[in-house]
């Protein structure tokens, strides 16, 4: 796992200067899922968020062999999160971080 997570930056996931990109990963040999989620975007999916959809969403699916809808899920629920936090909190915390 550690070997594939290396090269990570070079794959430029999210906007250029934004670092508002999200990686999940599934490493089923391992048994292992990961959210990568970019400074940008960490204050509207937590990492208790990520957890949360990790259990409740993307787990069952995968023991069932279904990783396909497992990925789909974990986007949705993301993409959700995400588009739930109002756009004047995410304009004051653009701003923030351009000082």
């Amino acid at each position: 796992m550690k070997r594939f997570l290396k090269p990570l930056p070079c794959w430029g996931a999210g906007q250029k200067g934004k670092d508002n990109g999200v990686l999940i990963s599934i490493f089923a040999d391992d048994r292992q899922m990961r959210f990568e989620v970019g400074y940008g975007l960490e204050p509207y999916l937590t990492d208790y968020e990520t957890r949360r959809i990790q259990e409740d969403d993307m787990i069952p699916l995968i023991k069932e062999g279904d990783y396909f809808h497992a990925i789909q899920a974990g986007i949705s629920r993301s993409i959700g999160q995400i588009a739930s936090t109002p756009s004047s909190e995410i304009a004051l915390e653009e701003e923030k971080r351009t000082f």
